[in-house]
């Protein structure tokens, strides 16, 4: 969930994001996601989530849809960003 204000913040953490075998990217504006089958179906996904009210609760909108419980953990805080494990 990237800061669509800073664009380049995505590519600081691009070394980071290329050991993933897909990504998706998703606007801190956004009002509604819509996640794919493969987002729903994983087993375990990782959401890198810029700061503030908009990012936490499109965080809160897709650990829902993938762990009906709703929950997430920090794994670990970046310079622009704070990274979140969702597992079911």
């Amino acid at each position: 969930i990237y800061n669509p204000s800073n664009l380049w913040m995505v590519w600081d953490e691009a070394p980071e994001l290329m050991q993933y075998g897909q990504i998706y990217f998703c606007s801190g504006e956004a009002e509604n996601i819509q996640p794919d089958d493969i987002l729903l179906n994983a087993e375990e996904i990782y959401v890198y989530a810029m700061r503030g009210e908009q990012a936490e609760k499109q965080l809160e909108m897709i650990c829902r849809e993938n762990d009906k419980e709703g929950s997430c953990e920090k794994v670990r805080e970046l310079l622009y960003c704070d990274l979140y494990r969702c597992r079911k």
